[in-house]
């Protein structure tokens, strides 16, 4: 077989049934033998192409397929690409590229530059492309990662040669009872450090572990744990204590202050590297004291962020939470308990936007809903993390690493296409419209289960709280420029209070069909959709640590 028959075979033995992209003459040939039981879906843009199989990619625990020509066709979605590269998610940019061709506008020299986008591979003959396309595909897997893998074009119709090896050598599935030593240090070293000591679990995110199992971990030992902001699992009958960060919970917050050894399990989102952003994602700079190891198959989830003074790089998570046996300090749990009946309860709602996204996130709970909850960057984003909570994980999608604006449609795409569940989708006017050719998507294909929700406060209204809280006039290039949405969106209902919105959204939690619901936000005097969250100060950090739960409740709300 050639090399292109090769290539789908393949794939197709990794049980790939839906690929993105947009298609073009670099990529033509390629294109024109994909297998009819591989669908073909396309947005009409690279970029909202990419971010739809990055999370595709995850939630279908395979990867993301992106196939793009070349050109700007391959420079589009590099957002992307270094979006799922930084969320710790699955996603393959498929393309070619023609050494004979000097650098015009069809042929960007993409290679040249590789080692500044990240993963690159290139197959430049017939004698690597079994290799390669193999090593691509286990990168991307494996370490949850992006990679951008480009083909000589001139080399896709020669026959594929399979080194000899391989062909004689038969299928081995590994399963080694008798676990490797490494894996056993790690049990060892975690009993050794925890056992007695005030033990705090923190959930994260990630493809690597089994929930069930770490639900298990924490109810066998009786163990309190937080939650993160890219995972919101509740779990019944346990010591919740609450989401960490400055748009979490004051019982969160408290508990990582007073633990002294903290263990971290998948990815705990990391932090942005600028002050305006930092506290809403990380929690570690509330504790500088304790020991805190991380349990992770992905160096990336935690290489950036300070204070974890072990990180375990494994893919045997579930065996060692299976093995390890740990109890807390006996005088603990009561202090936690104490801790959450003071200060376990939902942050205050002061603008008309955080209203609106809380009784969303009531309707979500009293309902007790399990379908998967996504958003935009902006805002609203910021909003649903404050108040938003799931009995159930991996339902809750949002980007802390990259932050690429207009991502919300495409994630609610790429979720459903993956998990076949309906969606809440809640986007910002200003995101809306960088996403609009996903909307046209939408159009054509009215019958996804999508509840769009989109706040509109006729700004961007991110940028519009800094210009407030650093006391800066915000002028009119921060002015979104579409007005007239109720004409635009079909299917679509209009609130202007959270009173209304909550009663219809209590009756009709979910839709069959796509639905564009508008929460209308008076912005005149940019306070409308603003988000306040915990100022963590010294003071508060004090105060927490002195168990003074009357200065925390009363903590004051920041922009």
């Amino acid at each position: 077989m050639n090399n292109i028959e090769y290539f789908w075979n393949y794939f197709t033995s990794k049980n790939i049934k839906r690929i993105f992209g947009l298609p073009g003459g670099g990529i033509f040939n390629l294109l024109s033998e994909k297998p009819d039981l591989i669908k073909w879906t396309n947005v009409g843009h690279e970029l909202q192409n990419g971010f739809i199989a990055s999370v595709y990619g995850y939630y279908t625990k395979n990867v993301g397929l992106l196939f793009v020509t070349t050109g700007p066709g391959i420079a589009t979605p590099l957002s992307a690409y270094k979006n799922a590269e930084a969320e710790n998610q699955p996603l393959m940019v498929i393309s070619t590229f023609n050494p004979l061709v000097n650098e015009d506008f069809q042929w960007w020299n993409i290679k040249q530059i590789g080692n500044t986008i990240g993963n690159t591979i290139y197959i430049k003959n017939d004698k690597q492309f079994h290799r390669k396309l193999h090593k691509a595909y286990d990168l991307a897997t494996t370490q949850n990662t992006s990679v951008m893998l480009l083909i000589n074009i001139n080399i896709l119709q020669k026959i594929t040669q399979i080194p000899k090896e391989i062909q004689l050598k038969k299928e081995i599935n590994y399963i080694n009872s008798d676990i490797d030593t490494e894996t056993k240090s790690i049990i060892n070293k975690i009993k050794c450090k925890f056992s007695g000591k005030k033990i705090l679990i923190v959930i994260g995110k990630g493809n690597c572990f089994d929930y069930t199992i770490v639900k298990d971990f924490i109810l066998r030992n009786e163990l309190p744990y937080i939650t993160t902001w890219k995972q919101r699992f509740v779990i019944k009958n346990s010591l919740y204590c609450g989401r960490f960060g400055s748009l979490g919970n004051h019982s969160a917050n408290y508990a990582v202050i007073k633990a002294n050894r903290i263990l971290i399990i998948g990815d705990i989102s990391g932090e942005l590297t600028t002050p305006y952003y930092a506290n809403k994602f990380s929690f570690l700079k509330l504790n500088q004291n304790s020991v805190v190891y991380s349990l992770t198959d992905n160096i990336n989830s935690t290489k950036n962020i300070k204070n974890i003074n072990k990180t375990f790089i494994t893919n045997n998570i579930d065996y060692i939470l299976n093995r390890i046996n740990i109890n807390s300090d006996n005088k603990w749990n009561n202090t936690i308990t104490v801790g959450n009946n003071n200060l376990l309860f939902v942050l205050p709602r002061v603008s008309q936007l955080e209203k609106y996204i809380y009784s969303a996130a009531h309707v979500y709970k009293q309902n007790n809903l399990e379908i998967p909850v996504t958003s935009g960057v902006g805002n609203h984003w910021y909003a649903l993390g404050k108040y938003i909570d799931m009995t159930e994980p991996n339902l809750f999608e949002s980007t802390t690493n990259w932050s690429s604006i207009g991502t919300g449609l495409a994630n609610g795409i790429g979720i459903y296409y993956a998990t076949n569940k309906p969606v809440w989708i809640f986007e910002g006017d200003g995101g809306f419209i960088f996403s609009a050719s996903t909307f046209l998507y939408l159009l054509e294909n009215p019958d996804l289960p999508l509840t769009v929700t989109l706040t509109v406060d006729k700004t961007y209204s991110a940028v519009s709280q800094l210009c407030v809280s650093k006391q800066i006039k915000c002028n009119e290039s921060n002015y979104v420029p579409y007005n007239s949405w109720k004409s635009l969106l079909p299917n679509s209902i209009i609130f202007s209070n959270e009173t209304d919105y909550y009663d219809y959204l209590t009756k009709n939690p979910i839709s069959n069909y796509v639905r564009y619901i508008i929460l209308v936000i008076d912005n005149t005097d940019l306070n409308g959709s603003l988000v306040y969250e915990i100022d963590i100060n010294n003071d508060y950090i004090n105060n927490a640590k002195k168990n003074n739960f009357k200065e925390l409740i009363n903590a004051p709300m920041i922009l």
